[in-house]
């Protein structure tokens, strides 16, 4: 069984691996880029940190879990549509094609959103110093050189690990975001599979997103808990990383019933309508 989700894994991730993929990379790699220098001198920054968080402003907290399902589960979608499982069903058994496609979605979501994260991160704190595109104006904000740093690790969630070393913070919150980036995408995954209708099933993990933060929203207490808040921390005040895991806790309890549901109970009629 290991050998077959193993070979049909790597087939998989060839297979994904086509122009469409790559485009869509530069597409979401340059975005951000692109929207830092044509606005980075209207704002005014403290420190390095500022710059990170910058990049991810504008429309990408929004767009977010759209962007995870786009990566792997709009193409598995159709794949549905078009019976191509019925085909692979020739190799394999269903359990062992779905598990495949499951590990797929979820390395494939990761490593992006990994390397999205952490390659603005090394732009933020090590090549945009050396190129000098921004001048820091601590003193703006009532602040100078020395007690900036220490502000920086009370900004915001995550950013306590900063007395660590500025590494140690890029590479945690760049890990946080392919686990956020796994989650949403398994629920995409999982509901492809269970609604019939498929726009539905892609959609699921977009409304939820969206809906749930804005009703997080209308709620003080529930705000550190907002799905967008919690992926992008960047509106609120410092919290707990214990207060973030609260919320991907509640999802990966979904993506478990989800996932029992797929592979314990459904697997029958699945091989039925395939």
């Amino acid at each position: 069984m290991i050998n077959i989700i193993r070979e049909l894994f790597i087939q998989e991730i060839k297979n994904r691996l086509d122009n469409k993929f790559f485009i869509f990379l530069a597409i979401l790699f340059l975005f951000p880029y692109i929207m830092f220098f044509t606005r980075h001198n209207s704002y005014v920054f403290r420190d390095a940190l500022d710059v990170y968080t910058f990049m991810f402003e504008g429309i990408l907290p929004l767009i977010f879990v759209f962007l995870t399902v786009i990566i792997y589960v709009g193409g598995f979608s159709r794949l549905l549509n078009d019976r191509f499982i019925v085909y692979l069903r020739m190799r394999a058994p269903l359990k062992e094609i779905l598990i495949s496609c499951f590990l797929s979605n979820a390395f494939l979501t990761f490593i992006v959103f990994f390397l999205f994260a952490f390659n603005l991160f090394i732009f933020s704190y090590y090549i945009e110093p050396i190129l000098g595109l921004v001048k820091y104006q601590p003193e703006v904000y009532s602040l100078t050189e020395k007690t900036v740093i220490l502000d920086s690790y009370k900004r915001f969630t995550f950013t306590q690990l900063l007395e660590y070393g500025n590494f140690v913070y890029g590479f945690t919150y760049s890990i946080w975001i392919g686990i956020n980036a796994i989650i949403y995408s398994s629920l995409g995954f999982f509901t492809v599979i269970l609604f019939s209708k498929k726009l539905i099933g892609i959609s699921f993990p977009v409304l939820f997103y969206i809906i749930g933060s804005f009703i997080f929203g209308f709620s003080s207490t529930l705000m550190p808990y907002r799905m967008a808040d919690t992926i992008f921390p960047f509106s609120i005040g410092q919290q707990s990383i214990w207060t973030n895991l609260t919320t991907i806790s509640f999802l990966v309890v979904i993506n478990l019933f989800l996932y029992f549901f797929t592979f314990k109970m459904k697997i029958t009629s699945l091989e039925n309508t395939m």
